[in-house]
């Protein structure tokens, strides 16, 4: 398992993007308020995201948790 220590993000228009490393490890991924529907479930989310880690890409569905 990999652990990141929390990093503020940056904050665009539309989204908030997140730069994490810890030793060997880079983990990027960005949050945009678009929606999304979960292809399994078929469920809408509100927002959208997209990142990479250590280089593998990755995407799915969120929504605010607080």
């Amino acid at each position: 398992m990999i652990y990141f220590k929390y990093k503020a993000p940056i904050e665009l228009a539309n989204s908030s993007q997140f730069n994490l490393a810890q030793n060997d490890n880079l983990l990027t991924f960005e949050i945009s308020n678009t929606p999304c529907r979960d292809t399994m479930s078929g469920q809408v989310f509100s927002s959208s995201v997209k990142g990479k880690l250590n280089g593998k890409p990755f995407n799915g569905c969120g929504r605010a948790l607080f």
